[in-house]
Parts: C-alpha cells; structure tokens; sequence
C-alpha cells in the first residue's frame, strides 16, 4: 500500500477493508 492509498483507508473513504487492515497493522495490508 502507497502512502495515499494508506490515506484514504484511515478513513475508509476508498478502501473501507483496508482501513481495517491498516488500523490493526499499521504500515501493512495492500
């Protein structure tokens, strides 16, 4: 996952999934 993809799943705009992921390993999903 890019910088701005990580972005936008902090806030579950375009990768609602993602934003999980992220939010529970952050730096890590796609």
């Amino acid at each position: 996952m890019d910088g701005t993809a990580a972005a936008a799943s902090v806030t579950g705009v375009h990768y609602p999934a993602d934003a999980i992921i992220f939010n529970v390993y952050p730096g890590g999903g796609e």
